[in-house]
């Protein structure tokens, strides 16, 4: 498994979920604080939707094993 590094660079909290298309791991909904990073730990290339509390369109990506997203 390698990690894939979510970082928190806004001003508020954030919400996030990986895919675990082929791979093991939650696919729950987790919170990161501002300034804070998040670990996921994926074989495959996955899609990140990440939940803003003042925007109510969610922002998706596609994610390589040991990407690292910097959410501002």
């Amino acid at each position: 498994m390698a990690p894939v590094t979510i970082t928190n660079s806004t001003g508020g909290v954030i919400h996030v979920t990986i895919t675990n298309y082929k791979d093991k791991g939650s696919m729950g909904v987790f919170s990161i604080d501002s300034g804070r990073a998040s670990v996921w730990q994926r074989d495959n290339v996955q899609s990140v939707t990440v939940f803003r509390d003042n925007n109510p369109v969610p922002d998706v990506s596609v994610v390589w094993p040991t990407a690292q997203r910097i959410i501002e």
